[in-house]
């Protein structure tokens, strides 16, 4: 508890291989500054929550500690919708304690979240409503376009991220190969008979709408290319 309040910067992200990382503003040298688990963040705020006498400062741990633990998991569950992005957050801590004889403890406490490097803010609900808005609007982009696009109803979560690194590497770079030939296998029931690239869409302005319509060029530029039809797709699933 004390390294974090004396100065530590959290760096959570929708990039699961890396989610939480911790770096304190007094490292040792032989000290790691890589990453930290979720699970001992959630041991250290239930140590803090078993302690007999609730002072201020382990009150004040342990909501740093949740709220840090309430980012990561929407910034998973964005992970696990396939955002096109890494959002990067980063929370800076410093917490000044003053104990002295017969006074109760007084803390000052300074908090900042940064969300993609932007201007800090100070207050966690709004920087837990940006995501959750990013959260939804994913979610409503992705049914939407479930009703007016037939073959984007074969991707599903992570395989709309998977298909956006595809493409930011212009299908030169064999990024996750075989993941890919997976999916288009199972788009094709199995016909796929060659890959394609694709050149980038440039749609700023919002990169959900364009992620979704970069999938739907590539499917059906796949289909074309191997002169598949979606009846023959669906030519041996067919109940008669």
């Amino acid at each position: 508890m004390q390294k974090i309040f004396n100065g530590s910067t959290f760096i959570l992200s929708n990039n699961m291989k890396s989610p939480i990382k911790c770096i304190f503003d007094e490292m040792k040298e032989n000290e790691s500054k890589g990453d930290i688990l979720k699970e001992k963040l959630i041991l250290y705020r239930e140590r803090a929550q078993l302690s007999k006498i609730l002072s201020p400062d382990f009150k004040l741990f342990i909501e740093i500690i949740t709220e840090i633990i309430n980012i990561s998991n929407i910034l998973e569950q964005i992970y696990e919708i396939g955002y096109p992005k890494e959002i990067i957050i980063n929370i800076k801590i410093k917490v000044n304690i003053i104990k002295e004889e017969n006074k109760e403890i007084e803390l000052n406490s300074k908090i900042l979240y940064y969300i993609d490097n932007d201007k800090p803010q100070k207050n966690y609900k709004e920087l837990e409503n940006q995501l959750k808005k990013k959260l939804s609007l994913m979610k409503t982009k992705q049914i939407d376009s479930y009703k007016d696009k037939p073959l984007i109803r074969y991707l599903y979560g992570r395989q709309f991220k998977l298909l956006n690194d595809y493409f930011k590497s212009n299908c030169i770079i064999k990024l996750n190969e075989k993941n890919i030939n997976s999916l288009l296998k199972y788009i094709t029931n199995d016909l796929l008979k060659k890959n394609i690239k694709i050149g980038n869409i440039i749609n700023k302005e919002n990169i959900i709408d364009n992620n979704i319509n970069e999938c739907e060029i590539y499917i059906n530029g796949i289909l074309s290319e191997n002169e598949i039809t979606l009846d023959k797709i669906y030519k041996n699933t067919k109940i008669k």
